[in-house]
């Protein structure tokens, strides 16, 4: 079941197919769920290929880790992870520089739970990108807050992506439980 939801007249009705936010607030546009994936055991990584063509896509998730890392999105293009310096990401750290980045889209610091999302545009001319992260970051109550946003370089066809893939730095199995949901936006 999908529902549908009139920002003007804050009606909800049931319907099937894809979520679509009526309107003109922010966001409009119809939502569609490309695919849900849940973690029950530790994975170096989850994947989402064969994602169609959409002008935005955003995924979010939730999920702990066996141990402290830095979380990582990574792009596929033509199949294939991107890392090739020529469809390299621009990230920032808040309080940081601007630095090239060739194998993925990176927190600032390590986690133990991360619950975010990681939201691309891919509207002409360029990409913009940007994906935020709260976890805790050791099995204190110790918790941190990150922002990661950018861009594509001019030198990468943003509407070439295929896929995305949820890893860490680490690229071992260490994503131990998680639901990660993949949407595709139309608007």
């Amino acid at each position: 079941m999908s529902l549908t939801i009139n920002h003007q007249t804050n009606d909800i009705s049931a319907t099937s197919g894809s979520v679509t936010l009526d309107g003109s607030a922010a966001g409009g546009g119809s939502w569609n769920l490309i695919s849900t994936t849940q973690v029950s055991s530790a994975v170096a990584s989850v994947a989402f290929t064969s994602i169609g063509s959409y002008n935005r896509y955003v995924l979010n998730f939730h999920c702990t880790l066996s141990s402290a890392s830095q979380p990582k999105i990574q792009i596929y293009d033509n199949g294939s992870v991107v890392t090739s310096s020529n469809y390299s990401m621009d990230r920032h750290y808040p309080g940081g520089s601007l630095s090239a980045n060739t194998t993925g889209f990176i927190g600032s610091g390590d986690l133990l739970s991360v619950i975010g999302t990681f939201q691309i545009d891919t509207s002409s001319p360029r990409g913009l990108i940007m994906m935020e992260l709260n976890g805790f970051t050791s099995t204190g109550d110790s918790a941190s807050i990150q922002y990661t946003a950018g861009g594509m370089k001019s030198t990468y066809s943003i509407t070439d992506i295929d896929g995305f893939n949820f890893t860490t730095t680490t690229g071992t199995s260490i994503i131990s439980s998680g639901t990660f949901s993949l949407y595709g936006i139309s608007e």
